[in-house]
């Protein structure tokens, strides 16, 4: 019994009754069924409920695959009952069960079902106020805050994976192609719907989310994809047409100036593009709480804390320095010498961290000169000279040819060491 193609009236596990098909994708077909609900020991009876139910493709399932079969619903899973330990009605589309047809052999997913259609299906009908822009935007914005926060990035935010219930209430699904943070560093490069895809190349992060968003947002006041539009034409590769999208970050002088007009007096809702759409991560919102809180700023017309900056939440120090030390550990130098260049402006100018990342810096472009002076800077800075730094600074100087000098300071740290 193929997958696809499962009449109506069809009995599933002895409780999932087939009523329609919905849609079918690359892992699997959605159907409208019936689920029988045993009400347990203290209640009688049996409850039935309409459910979406995700049946995976036989090409799909194979033997060694199960925890990524069911890898989406067991985040979703986990979104849900975060929003609702907050005391939060969740804005992710909720999980019922999971299992397998034996009938079929065929692992399936039951979930909530929403009939009010997706978000793409409502832009095609009509474009929205910016007030209602921002509103939507904001509730995909609660999804995504939680996700972000127990570091899950969804990577694949498009409003066709935007439902809405029959009260217009909007849920997030698909979170096929979501990772956390550890796998995110294995895991680099692009992910989800080109058309709404940033152009990192380092790994995902909620900024990648933040940028999807930011062109949703101006979807919404487009009524059409401005990435979508100039893939189409086929006249540029995807990161010239990335670039044309960034120079929403100027409304006033970019190319779209004549289709966004409305934003030419609303200065907060330009900083806020500015923000989503930049096209190094590190200049975006690093997450959807930070993006919400801008765009909660907007709805109270309040200007951004910087305006013109990358975001209003600013990365403190310590933040900087573990994405300096991601970057470097992956040697995305791009990324790398971008948080460094923020952190040398945000950070106290007495941090010695800073300089001997700058040092690090230099030392992976062979500059040994330049690199022994920021580990010099560095222990004045600090206040001490430790046996580490000044063994690191020996093996820079012997590369920078200043043999007698490097000597100088081994017995320098040797003594360092004897002391300690």
């Amino acid at each position: 019994m193929a997958t696809y193609d499962l009449k109506a009236g069809v009995l599933l596990g002895r409780r999932f009754r087939i009523n329609r098909k919905l849609g079918s994708g690359t892992f699997g077909t959605v159907y409208h069924a019936t689920q029988e609900v045993n009400l347990g020991p203290n209640r009688t009876g049996l409850e039935f409920r309409d459910v979406a139910l995700k049946i995976f493709k036989d090409t799909y399932v194979n033997i060694g695959n199960a925890a990524e079969v069911f890898h989406e619903a067991v985040v979703m899973e986990r979104l849900v009952s975060s929003a609702r330990s907050r005391g939060e009605n969740p804005h992710v589309v909720e999980v019922y069960d999971i299992g397998v047809f034996e009938e079929l052999w065929l692992p399936y997913v039951a979930m909530e079902l929403l009939e009010g259609g997706t978000l793409d299906s409502l832009l095609q009908k009509k474009v929205p106020l910016v007030s209602d822009a921002v509103e939507m935007l904001r509730e995909i914005c609660s999804a995504l805050r939680i996700a972000h926060a127990q570091g899950i990035f969804h990577r694949d935010l498009k409003p066709n994976n935007i439902l809405f219930t029959k009260g217009n209430f909007l849920k997030v699904t698909d979170f096929g192609l979501a990772i956390d943070r550890l796998e995110a560093y294995r895991q680099l490069g692009q992910a989800g719907t080109i058309s709404y895809s940033p152009p990192d190349r380092g790994p995902a992060s909620g900024a990648f989310d933040v940028y999807s968003m930011g062109v949703m947002l101006v979807e919404f006041l487009l009524k059409r994809n401005p990435l979508a539009a100039v893939l189409d034409r086929r006249t540029m590769e995807l990161e010239k047409a990335q670039e044309l999208l960034a120079e929403l970050r100027d409304p006033l002088r970019g190319r779209l100036d004549d289709d966004l007009r409305e934003l030419r007096d609303d200065q907060t809702l330009q900083d806020i593009l500015r923000s989503c759409l930049a096209v190094h991560p590190s200049r975006r919102f690093p997450n959807a709480a930070a993006l919400d809180e801008a765009l909660e700023m907007w709805q109270q017309k309040r200007p951004l804390a910087r305006r013109g900056t990358a975001t209003p939440a600013i990365r403190t120090c310590e933040d900087l320095l573990k994405s300096i030390e991601a970057h470097r550990t992956l040697n995305d130098r791009q990324s790398w010498v971008a948080d460094l260049q923020e952190a040398a402006r945000r950070c106290k100018s007495s941090d010695a961290r800073i300089s001997y990342e700058w040092s690090r810096w230099h030392e992976a472009h062979d500059r040994w000169s330049d690199a022994a002076r920021y580990v010099e800077e560095g222990m004045s800075r600090e206040g001490r000279r430790s046996a580490e730094m000044l063994c690191r600074l020996a093996v820079l100087e012997d590369k920078a040819g200043r043999k007698l000098h490097a000597d100088d300071l081994r017995d320098e740290a040797r003594k360092a060491a004897v002391k300690r």
